[in-house]
């Protein structure tokens, strides 16, 4: 249920963001939206109500866009939105557990111990981790790039080596 409803929350934010910033509808940009809201719940998703999900979601739509937004002004190459969907969308994700868990519903998913904990210490934990794997990720992606670009080349250059 929880999934459901974030992922409906990330497509309505944004598909109006997208009416209202680019002053027209994006089918491509609400279906990324409802993927930002998937990924968004991912972490929290048993850990709390139908009601913080919907949040939850929304905002990961609004973060979704305006990351995608950023890395097209900055010119970064991302034609699927990876990027804006999976790491930005992932990491709110993660970040939201601290903001939106219940004592309640924690204690239900089996973590009693973390129940106990209190904001500071439970978003600590969530940054801690969401930092690391944010390394971790950009860590091995550049070195896989800079392998790939030492050993194969860039698909541009290697298709205009070969077009002679």
């Amino acid at each position: 249920r929880e999934r459901t409803l974030a992922a409906a929350a990330g497509g309505i934010a944004t598909g109006f963001a997208a009416v209202i910033f680019t002053r027209k509808w994006s089918i491509a940009l609400t279906c990324n939206g409802i993927l930002a809201g998937l990924v968004s719940i991912t972490a929290p998703c048993s850990v709390v109500s139908p009601e913080y999900a919907i949040i939850i979601g929304l905002l990961g739509g609004l973060f979704y866009f305006g990351f995608s937004r950023l890395m097209i002004r900055l010119k970064i190459d991302d034609p699927l939105d990876a990027a804006a969907v999976h790491g930005c969308c992932g990491f709110w994700g993660l970040i939201s557990v601290a903001f939106f868990s219940t004592k309640e519903y924690m204690a239900k998913a089996g973590y009693n111990r973390e129940a106990d904990q209190n904001f500071g210490t439970r978003l600590g934990n969530q940054l801690i981790i969401a930092l690391a794997i944010t390394g971790c990720t950009m860590s091995l992606s550049g070195l896989l790039f800079f392998l790939a670009d030492k050993s194969i080349g860039r698909s541009s250059e290697t298709a205009k080596a070969h077009r002679g």
